[in-house]
């Protein structure tokens, strides 16, 4: 593999790998260990003593995507595994190899590397791995990824043959429910980059507030920026400790871990607020909400990476 981050790349290997030695204590039975691995997880913490083969010490965390917007990920499926970096200039590094599960321990077979064992522990979407070093121990931290950007799509099994001429839904899409009113949290609009999106909260059902989502398909590694151009609303009918309109942004359609997630409470035509984010995924969602109705706001995503989305 071509050593193209010289002081990370050979953790990153050795990371992804044993991010995804998952818990075998599923309260399923009907899972194997191997089902629960399977599928796509993004490195987001490594903390360790010392980085890379050398004795020059540094600092012992590195959060992910880093500095240089270098996102790691690894891919398992039924025995095999794919590791690759992405980064803003979508260069990727790649690792192929084998692994097998056995006594709650991950065995990495990598083509360039000896065989590696490592322990673990998941809870929910987040996989914790420890390997044990002479100078202490190597803490690894990742995230299941909803779907997998990174594959090519395949025709749906399900496809409506009674209607041949509506397109089965892709991407991020096929994840939504398109019986649900268009703009609300079970079926999100599609937006591009660039464009000033005007919109007005809808009533939630069950729910004690009113919501807006709306959705990316993006280029996983890039860089975006969210401006806030106008809230109107005078909010009359709500307390004053909740005169506020939530922004939420996801890399998943279902999923409570936050790219960013801020109360807003200032009003007004001509707003100059924003926000930078990098993109996880291949979806961003983007989702405002508030305990007053018929909030009207307007926004824009402005691609950083100077690429068309």
């Amino acid at each position: 593999m071509k050593k193209i981050y010289k002081h990370t790349s050979q953790a990153f290997i050795a990371l992804g790998i044993l991010l995804f030695t998952t818990s075998c204590g599923s309260d399923d039975k009907n899972d194997t260990p191997n089902e629960i691995l399977q599928g796509l997880w993004r490195l987001t913490e490594v903390k360790a003593p010392i980085i890379a083969d050398t004795s020059e010490t540094t600092d012992t965390t590195i959060t992910y995507p880093d500095s240089d917007g270098v996102q790691p990920y690894i891919r398992f499926n039924a025995s095999t595994y794919d590791y690759f970096e992405v980064t803003t200039a979508d260069t990727t590094i790649q690792e192929t190899g084998n692994y097998t599960l056995a006594n709650n321990e991950i065995t990495i077979l990598s083509s360039s590397e000896p065989a590696k064992n490592y322990g673990y522990t998941i809870s929910g979407r987040q996989l914790i791995m420890i390997e044990k070093k002479d100078n202490g121990e190597i803490t690894y931290f990742a995230e299941k990824v909803v779907g997998d950007p990174f594959m090519p799509e395949t025709p749906a099994d399900d496809e409506d043959t009674d209607n041949p001429d509506e397109e089965a839904p892709t991407g991020c899409a096929k994840y939504h429910d398109r019986n649900a009113v268009e703009g609300s949290s079970l079926n999100p609009t599609l937006i591009p980059t660039g464009e000033l999106i005007a919109g007005t909260l809808y009533d939630v059902e069950g729910r004690n507030g009113h919501v807006a989502r709306y959705y990316l398909q993006v280029t996983p590694g890039k860089a975006f920026r969210i401006h806030v151009r106008e809230i109107s609303t005078d909010y009359k009918d709500i307390i004053s400790q909740l005169q506020y309109t939530t922004l939420s942004i996801t890399d998943a359609y279902a999923t409570d871990q936050y790219i960013l997630n801020t109360n807003i409470e200032t009003v007004g035509q001509s707003l100059l607020i924003k926000f930078d984010l990098f993109s996880t995924s291949s979806c961003l969602y983007i989702e405002f909400f508030s305990y007053q109705k018929e909030v009207a706001f307007k926004f824009e995503v402005e691609n950083l990476s100077g690429t068309e989305e």
